[in-house]
């Protein structure tokens, strides 16, 4: 009655405990308690636990689901894909595995795959299944196909992710109108997302809407800096954590990468907003953006360039 108790809402790991304490062979606790870790990030903590529980029930579907989704959280594809498999040859017909199972081979870059895998979500979760076909046809530059795939799934429902991706293939296939209003879509949806606040900035350029373009851009930089502070800082938190070393080391990798990433497109945002502000005359602000770059590999010419041109 205790264990139903602390596991009915929030799982009150302190009772588990003492239960899991005063019995070793209560191995469904290892299961809640390692599913509680999970959600504080706490990854080889989790890992133990569930691996605990796994290996006393091998076929527990929930416990074999909750060890791939551990192995996405930590970006690593492969296990988190062999033990979707495992749920699914446990329970064929378990949707939350068959679309962890095509998320992880959309990570893995096997988007053939992954379009096959989601071709039997169709049924069940079709919104899913239509956004997951467009991610991967556009990776595979089948543009026309993709962009069929997202219309579905707007049809079902439009969310960021979902706008984004429409405004991406519409870009790809030079529709700049349309990338243009899904990308606004996108950024009204969900105000946090950099990416489109970025993309929104080069469309408006393409379409010589210089006011609007700065605008956005501007917004990215903001958003950009945000999100590259709060990376820092969950390195300093993984570097802090103690647990295995090679997660850790590909983990810190993996917020590096994001973070050269954003300080790239930093640079051409600002570089941008110096062009935008360039043609709108306004020369304080374009010599302001372009001195910005001035050390940038990629845009150090340009901008000085840039600057030369300005009026006094």
């Amino acid at each position: 009655m205790l264990y139903e108790v602390a596991t009915c809402a929030n799982t009150d790991a302190d009772v588990l405990q003492r239960l899991l304490d005063a019995d070793a062979r209560f191995h469904e606790i290892d299961y809640w308690l390692g599913y509680r870790e999970l959600g504080r990030r706490a990854l080889d903590e989790a890992q133990a636990l569930l691996a605990r529980a796994y290996e006393w029930h091998p076929q527990w579907p929930s416990a074999v689901l909750t060890l791939g989704g551990l192995f996405m959280t930590a970006e690593e594809f492969a296990p988190a894909l062999e033990y979707y498999d495992r749920v699914l040859s446990l329970r064929p017909a378990f949707e939350d595995a068959m679309l962890g199972r095509v998320r992880a081979l959309t990570y893995l870059d096997r988007s053939v795959e992954a379009i096959a895998a989601a071709d039997l979500l169709l049924k069940d979760l079709p919104a899913d299944a239509y956004y997951w076909r467009s991610y991967n046809k556009n990776q595979l530059e089948q543009y026309d196909a993709a962009w069929s795939d997202i219309l579905a799934a707007e049809e079902l429902g439009v969310t960021n992710p979902v706008a984004k991706l429409a405004g991406v293939i519409a870009y790809r296939r030079q529709e700049l109108e349309v990338a243009r209003g899904r990308f606004e879509t996108a950024t009204r949806l969900d105000v946090d997302d950099c990416d489109s606040h970025f993309f929104l900035g080069g469309v408006r350029a393409e379409l010589r809407g210089w006011t609007e373009s700065a605008g956005a851009y501007l917004t990215a930089v903001s958003c950009l800096a945000g999100l590259r502070s709060r990376l820092v800082i969950d390195i300093g938190a993984i570097e802090a954590r103690a647990g295995d070393a090679e997660r850790k080391a590909r983990r810190i990798a993996s917020r590096q990468q994001k973070i050269a990433l954003i300080d790239r497109m930093m640079s051409q945002s600002r570089f941008n907003i110096a062009v935008a502000s360039f043609n709108l005359g306004r020369s304080a602000q374009a010599r302001q953006y372009a001195e910005m770059v001035l050390d940038d590999e990629q845009y150090s010419e340009r901008a000085r360039a840039l600057i030369s041109g300005l009026k006094p």
